[in-house]
This record gives structure tokens, C-alpha cells and sequence, in this order.
């Protein structure tokens, strides 16, 4: 409650989890774009191509998720946007003058494969920050979602993934924002 978050972990069943690892091979990145310009940020970011990978975008935009994230955070929540994102050594986010990202609920299943993210050697954090006060750092771990309640003027970002990773960052990011009261 303090932090406005919370992480499940294993929220996928190991089998569905095991099937998009196998799907989000190097070659279904093969074909993605990268994402700039530099001096903003720097990653992957694919569309849903693959059956299983589909069917988890869609169920991530569907009614029954939304009803999951009030019975979890008592918010009435609607879709904003959906992102399908894949961090290597070099990749990064930045804040900067144009981050006007709505504020709202930050949904991200993490689709990395190693439990144990090693922040700081490897960087890769998603840190969230309000007037250069850092409020909460996620580390990516395997198959969890995290939910952060993003207020006005607290911004995030993802920190350089360095050299010394072992393994890349994969992910869904969304942020929901809150329905408008009639």
C-alpha cells in the first residue's frame, strides 16, 4: 500500500509460460523494430505473431482481466496501450521533456527466463521516480506480473541493460488508466 504495488509471482501456469519462452525465440525478434530515437530509448518491440503470444495480448485486453485488476487494486480500469518489449545489452528507456505517458495502473508481465535479475551488476530495473526521488525499483523475475500505481509527476524508466546481462528482458507493458466517473 505504501509503494502502490504489488507483484505476483508465477502468474501464468508453467506450462502456458514455458510455451510463450519457446515462442519468443530469437527469431520471432528477428523481424522487430527497434525503438528510438537513442535519446529516448532503445529496445525491441514486436507485434503478437505467434498463436499463444495472440491469445496472451488478447486476454490482457479483455473484460475478465480488467475485472482481475479491480478485484486486485478496486480500481475501474480501461485499456491504454499494450506493448510487447525485448531489452539486450545496450537497451534503455530515458525520462524526458515529452514523457507525457498517461498516469495510471502500470501492468507489466515479465517474460524473462531467469528467476535471479542481478540489478546491480546487470542493470535492467524498472526504477519509478518523482522529483529525482527514487520511490520503488522492480527487478524483471520470471513469470510475474507487477501492478504500480502511476500518480501525477511520478515518472519511470528502464535503466541500460549492460554488458556484463545474461540473459535479456521480456515483457508486456501496459498502463491501464481509471474509467472517468458518469
Amino acid at each position: 500500500m505504501e509503494q502502490s504495488s504489488v507483484e505476483l509471482r508465477d502468474f501464468l501456469r508453467p506450462d502456458v509460460f514455458e510455451t510463450i519462452s519457446k515462442e519468443l525465440s530469437d527469431a520471432f525478434w528477428s523481424e522487430a523494430p527497434l525503438m528510438g530515437p537513442p535519446n529516448v530509448r532503445q529496445y525491441l518491440a514486436a507485434k503478437p505473431t505467434t498463436p499463444v503470444v495472440k491469445d496472451l495480448a488478447r486476454f490482457l485486453r479483455s473484460t475478465k482481466f480488467a475485472s482481475l485488476l479491480k478485484s486486485l487494486t478496486s480500481l475501474d480500469v480501461i485499456k491504454g496501450s499494450q506493448e510487447l518489449r525485448r531489452f539486450s545489452r545496450g537497451h534503455y528507456t530515458l525520462i524526458h521533456d515529452q514523457a507525457l505517458e498517461p498516469t495510471g495502473l502500470d501492468v507489466t508481465l515479465s517474460l524473462t527466463q531467469k528467476t535471479e535479475w542481478d540489478d546491480e551488476e546487470w542493470g535492467g530495473a524498472t526504477h519509478y521516480i518523482a522529483d529525482a526521488d527514487e520511490l520503488l525499483r522492480i527487478q524483471p523475475a520470471t513469470n510475474s506480473l507487477a501492478l504500480v500505481l502511476r500518480d501525477e509527476g511520478v515518472l519511470r524508466f528502464v535503466k541500460y541493460l549492460n554488458h556484463l546481462a545474461e540473459q535479456d528482458r521480456q515483457e508486456i507493458s501496459m498502463v491501464f488508466i481509471e474509467q472517468p466517473e458518469e
